[in-house]
């Protein structure tokens, strides 16, 4: 079973493909869910666990790891627990973070790897989108990327095949902390003139954590900050603090958006 969040459909795209080598079926993590954990109860079948989630800042998001800690899974046979994250660029000491809480479970881990797809990651001075070849090129290569991990999974071969990038250390236990503290929070979050109060950014929220108060979303505290708000919003009325203004919005090809 692979267990998947998604933000803005980078994930769901590769576990997808995961689905299509492996055949197993894939659980889209609801709000619900993700929102009361420990009322998570999942009996796996196929004896695996495929843990598939984007990177932010380095380190699983901080609402997976919450369903890692606290769900209950089982199996009528040994389970074994993959990782297959994905990464616009490198991913740090983010699968150390995914490991730690799987040992802390006492669970088997398996295979752990990483997957280049489009940059969506927006907050930061410094960071956007990719260009579209650049985008283009990784969708293109990710499909044989999860045909290889499909097969390192199949055939019992594990080991960590990912791409750490320079100083993962700096990265995942020193600027995580710092963005979990001061940039992972739903104040920045705004709207502009442009905002039609359409509704999509909260039909469209993973953690239904948006509502639409007079005309003008309004965001709860138990926000992932994933940034699917800022990606679809039609008129790119989605604003986070001024890190947003004059980027680009991505929503990975085929992935289902409520108009």
């Amino acid at each position: 079973m692979i267990f998947c969040f998604s933000g803005t459909g980078n994930t769901r795209y590769v576990a997808d493909k995961l689905h299509d080598e492996l055949g197993d079926d894939v659980l889209r993590l609801p709000p619900g869910m993700m929102k009361r954990p420990e009322l998570i109860n999942v009996n796996v079948t196929d004896g695996r666990v495929i843990w598939a989630f984007p990177v932010h800042c380095w380190a699983p998001p901080h609402t997976v790891s919450k369903v890692m800690r606290r769900a209950t899974i089982t199996s009528d046979t040994p389970l074994t627990h993959h990782l297959v994250c994905t990464c616009g660029d490198d991913i740090g000491y983010a699968d150390r973070v995914w490991l730690s809480i799987v040992k802390k479970r006492g669970w088997t881990a398996g295979h752990i790897a990483s997957a280049q797809m489009p940059n969506t990651y927006t907050s930061l001075p410094g960071f956007d989108i990719d260009p579209k070849e650049v985008a283009d090129a990784k969708i293109e290569a990710v499909g044989d990327r999860m045909k290889a991990i499909a097969a390192d999974i199949e055939s019992g071969m594990w080991g960590v095949d990912v791409v750490r990038g320079s100083y993962p250390w700096l990265k995942t236990r020193m600027l995580y902390p710092l963005f979990r503290a001061f940039l992972s929070s739903t104040g920045p979050f705004h709207t502009n003139d442009q905002c039609q109060g359409c509704g999509r950014c909260a039909r469209n929220c993973p953690m239904t954590s948006i509502q639409i108060v007079n005309g003008k979303p309004v965001w709860a505290k138990d926000c992932n900050v994933c940034m699917r708000c800022y990606h679809c919003c039609p008129t790119r009325a989605v604003e986070y603090g001024p890190f947003t203004k004059g980027k680009g919005q991505f929503i990975c090809p085929g992935f289902s958006i409520k108009q």
